[in-house]
């Protein structure tokens, strides 16, 4: 209940007194990112897309800065709003501190995972760097699921081999260079912090007050 941010889901409540837990969230009328972004292909503009990323972005420094790992950010874990500003939701794994480790095991989601969440079942501040770099290429892929094509074995060589997403084309050079080198970077120690994606979505003309047509 805390947390309150523009770009984060407002929490009201949690009951806790039988399984299934349920969580009292903000309505966001617009849904979830990935289906918008599937149901406009081809329609928002590379800059529209930029202000979509920044406010993705916001949203985690805020979390980040309040010491909670989000631990599950995917386009369809964000909401958006008829006005388009992009929320980040679904918080049923996360975590307030820094480091977490699975002590048993559980499904999740590989396409999204850093190499060491992969590897060696520890989440922190940095795996949910890397995965809104994935996020981030949902957003330029108008939502299309990262990997496309390949199985998630395929997958979990590949990122502890140290590769990433192709972005698409329509990414801004920019961008695409930095998370590919700072975001996706295999050591998380080399991993930029979410501040330093904020600034970079910032320096590109990012802007997350736009009200997109």
């Amino acid at each position: 209940r805390i947390l309150q941010h523009r770009n984060v889901v407002r929490i009201y409540g949690v009951a806790v007194d039988e399984q299934p837990l349920y969580i009292i969230l903000e309505l966001v009328k617009g849904g979830a990112l990935n289906t918008f972004l599937k149901e406009n292909a081809n329609k928002v503009e590379v800059k529209d897309k930029m202000d979509m990323c920044l406010g993705a972005a916001l949203g985690v420094e805020y979390l980040h800065s309040n010491q909670c790992m989000h631990r599950d950010l995917a386009a369809r874990n964000c909401l958006i709003t008829h006005d388009r500003v992009v929320k980040i939701s679904d918080f049923g794994l996360s975590r307030l501190g820094v480091h977490y480790k699975l002590k048993s095991a559980m499904k999740l989601p590989i396409k999204w995972l850093a190499p060491e969440t992969i590897t060696t079942f520890t989440f922190s501040l940095k795996t949910d760097v890397f995965s809104f770099g994935v996020l981030v290429y949902e957003i330029f892929a108008d939502g299309a699921e990262p990997w496309d094509g390949q199985t998630n074995a395929e997958v979990k060589v590949a990122v502890i081999e140290g590769k990433c997403v192709t972005f698409p084309k329509c990414t801004p050079e920019k961008v695409r260079k930095f998370f590919v080198e700072r975001v996706f970077a295999k050591n998380p120690a080399s991993r930029a912090t979410m501040t330093e994606v904020v600034k970079l979505l910032q320096s590109c003309g990012a802007s997350a007050n736009t009200v997109m047509s």
